[in-house]
């Protein structure tokens, strides 16, 4: 459970726009998404449309849902199919990685936002792009990855404000692609599901009972991290189903941090999160001369991280169908939080289905109004996704022999995992411990 804050000032992180690198690399660009991600490009729907966008000239942008780290390298892989290459809105956390891996960002067309806060660098720059297109601006608008392939998380505003701006400031077309992804595993994925099952069974400490089925152990080991997490931060609670539990235990760490009072009528949970990450992130952004407020904001900052991986963690996504794409889903969701450990359980194929165009600028009349264009970029997202879904599992391609994956011995202990969670209640006080209604 990393944290996604920086206390250095945050400065903005423009893209190489020379193609020379991209041309270098894209004969073994294949093999390395097969290697580090187990996605193997079966399917790739709707390249006319984005084709007839691109011969218009248009500023396109290609919005995507957002399901794991593949995503951007799984669409860099169905524009080499006509010979193009993407521009990506990344988050600035992916920028603080090693100097190689922020120059291969950069040379592949990443630039970076600063989530949570308007990056007033990156719409500048975003805008700028669309008015004089040299390539197609990639943009996720969930904002970060659940794990759930198969239904959309609520979008963000971000990618409807830039186009809007966009198709105001300049006369070219200004247009947006719904993009869907969908992965799927190529063959049986039981058996390497079943062992990854149980080394998450050790690692939590747990007696492998292999009688039982593979959605009542990842279940079990739901449970058991909920436990840990309420355990030391809440008080035991096993009152209600797991979604019941793991959503009061979210909105407990949440009104730790809420002024009193300051509750939005109808607000979800995700919008709580994000609103609260955001004024935690520009207070940050201000008291650079207070260091001794340092603390107690990255502390409530690790609070607000852990409150969005427990929303990811939605046990009735996969009780209403527990497939086996959907149980490998949580079974790395676990791994990746608990353990920070981001291994493929199996080979897998991924789809990707662009929609038709949206004209931007049929919406910038409303931009004192509800967000329209965020809504029809949602149902474009949905409804293609839906469609990927309903044709079901693509044929599986001719391959070589599966590769093994596993994540055992890497990534950090469950003791290590519980003292980040102890040193993040500790940051907020002792006086704030509350227990859940």
């Amino acid at each position: 459970m990393h944290s996604r804050y920086f206390i250095r000032p945050y400065r903005f992180q423009a893209p190489d726009r020379r193609t020379i690198w991209a041309t270098l690399a894209r004969p073994y660009f294949g093999t390395y998404v097969r290697r580090a991600f187990g996605v193997q490009m079966a399917d790739v729907g709707g390249l006319g449309y984005l084709q007839d966008s691109l011969d218009r000239g248009s500023g396109i942008v290609l919005a995507a849902n957002h399901c794991r780290p593949a995503d951007p390298l799984v669409l860099a892989l169905a524009g080499a199919r006509i010979r193009r290459y993407f521009y990506y809105l990344t988050s600035f956390h992916l920028f603080q990685q090693r100097r190689l891996e922020v120059w291969k960002l950069k040379r592949f067309g990443a630039m970076s936002v600063l989530r949570d806060t308007t990056d007033h660098h990156a719409m500048r720059a975003s805008i700028e792009m669309l008015a004089q297109p040299q390539r197609p601006l990639v943009i996720f608008p969930e904002g970060t990855y659940f794990r759930q392939n198969d239904r959309l998380g609520p979008l963000q505003g971000g990618v409807s404000l830039i186009c809007r701006r966009a198709a105001r400031d300049t006369e070219r077309p200004i247009v947006v692609h719904p993009v869907a992804i969908k992965y799927w595993f190529l063959g049986n994925a039981e058996a390497p599901l079943r062992r990854r099952i149980a080394h998450l069974e050790r690692r939590f400490k747990l007696p492998s009972d292999k009688t039982r089925s593979p959605l009542e152990r990842v279940l079990r080991i739901t449970e058991s991290a909920l436990v840990l997490i309420e355990r030391e931060l809440v008080g035991p609670n096993n009152v209600g189903t797991l979604q019941e539990r793991t959503n009061r235990l979210v909105d407990a760490l949440l009104q730790r941090i809420e002024p009193p009072g300051d509750l939005p009528p109808r607000s979800t949970l995700l919008d709580r999160i994000r609103r609260l990450r955001r004024s935690r992130v520009n207070r940050l952004a201000q008291v650079a001369h207070h260091k001794d407020q340092y603390p107690t904001l990255c502390a409530e900052l690790d609070m607000l991280y852990l409150c969005q991986l427990l929303f990811a963690q939605s046990p009735d996504y996969l009780l209403d169908d527990p497939t086996t794409e959907r149980l490998a889903e949580a079974v790395q969701r676990l791994e990746e939080d608990w353990f920070d450990v981001d291994c493929p359980v199996a080979p897998m194929s991924a789809v990707v289905q662009i929609g038709p165009a949206i004209d931007a600028r049929a919406y910038t009349h409303h931009l004192g109004e509800a967000d329209h264009l965020t809504t029809a970029i949602s149902e474009g997202i949905s409804e293609n996704l839906e469609q990927v879904i309903a044709r079901g599992r693509p044929p599986i391609p001719k391959r070589r022999k599966a590769r093994e994956f596993s994540a055992a011995g890497r990534g950090i202990t469950l003791e290590q995992s519980l003292r980040r969670l102890r040193a993040s209640a500790q940051g907020l006080g002792e006086s704030q411990t509350v227990g859940c209604p």
